[in-house]
């Protein structure tokens, strides 16, 4: 399953992408400071957006180029990073007049993750067989980034709840509780970008027929 696997081409670029966003999240502090930098609608949060918004289209991208088996997985990826990036996005912004406020309620996002969730199960369980037969090669070169991404994040939680204590250093901890959100999501940037570019790159009818089937060999 090479086109799930993170290898160390992939590792390099993500730390060189890591540290640009640092870059950025720093000298956006010293910039403007930290409340501004890591406030809502902020610098932090519309990179934070971003990284998301092209996870999402590599994400389409990867399902229309695969077949099978890896075109399901290819479209869960696109609706999961739909929906976080339904999470981040700020539907205040354009006013509570607006029709896109109203995207905030639950029963309009229930309304539509509803119908999307059962599309889903019913793609992933055409291919059960070959789901699970994937799941069990999984290794740690598949999983990596997904463990970094979770760990990332518990410390974005982490820095939250500190931020509520009052004290002088809650404005510092809510940007290091943005920042940590936004190196998570530019792990998952580089996923996203790494499946719709294998997908991309030219590869014998054999090994994409079997990469579609999720061949374990692939």
């Amino acid at each position: 399953m090479s086109i799930f696997a993170f290898g160390s081409q992939f590792s390099r670029y993500t730390v060189l992408l890591l540290a640009v966003l640092n870059l950025f999240g720093f000298s956006a502090v010293a910039l403007v400071g930290w409340v501004d930098a890591s406030v809502e609608n902020g610098p932090i949060e519309d990179v934070q957006l971003f990284a998301l918004l092209v996870s999402l289209l590599a994400g389409v991208v990867s399902a229309y180029l695969a077949k099978g088996p890896l075109r399901s997985v290819m479209t869960t990826w696109a609706a999961l990073m739909l929906l976080m990036l339904q999470r981040e996005f700020d539907f205040s912004a354009y006013g509570t007049d607006s029709w896109i406020y109203q995207m905030r309620s639950d029963t309009v996002r229930l309304a539509f993750w509803m119908p999307v969730l059962l599309v889903l199960i019913a793609l992933l369980a055409r291919h059960t067989a070959p789901l699970l037969r994937a799941a069990r090669s999984v290794r740690l070169i598949h999983l990596w980034p997904v463990v970094a991404v979770a760990a990332i994040m518990l410390g974005s939680n982490l820095c939250e709840n500190l931020a509520t204590d009052g004290s002088e250093w809650t404005n510092i901890f809510v940007f290091l509780e943005e920042q940590l959100e936004l190196n998570a999501y530019g792990v998952i940037a580089c996923m996203g970008v790494a499946f719709a570019s294998r997908l991309l790159a030219p590869v014998p009818s054999a090994v994409a027929d079997a990469r579609n089937r999720l061949d374990p060999a692939a």
